[in-house]
């Protein structure tokens, strides 16, 4: 309990009666706990203490690319300068971190559940 934070033992028996009632872990007959199976979360990487998804992190780069590509379109069309390729671009772009950051929220909403 102590080495895990959690705010008393109530809470660490749950978690340890939660992963024995989904066959991950297995109490012995002097009341000892011990994994019976590990799992891995492919697809996550550890935050600080949080599990984020993989999908979040390519769409917040995603993201950090559009904001100077949109700058750079908006000076174009200022300027009057043919934005027809540099458009598309920005438009991939776009796409990418909205569709990164969709499925990113999707798996971090699945993992909470």
């Amino acid at each position: 309990m102590h080495a895990a934070e959690l705010s008393s033992p109530a809470v660490a028996h749950r978690g340890l009666q939660r992963l024995v009632d989904l066959s991950l872990a297995e109490k012995d007959a002097y009341g000892r706990y011990s994994i019976k199976e590990k799992i891995g979360f492919r697809g996550y990487v550890w935050l600080g203490k949080s599990l984020v998804p993989r999908f979040i992190i390519y769409g917040v780069f995603f993201v950090g690319l559009l904001v100077p590509e949109a700058a750079v379109l908006g000076i174009r069309c200022v300027l009057a300068e043919p934005i027809d390729a540099y458009a598309l671009l920005v438009a991939i772009t776009a796409f990418s971190s909205a569709a990164f950051l969709f499925e990113g929220l999707r798996l971090r909403k699945k993992l909470k559940n």
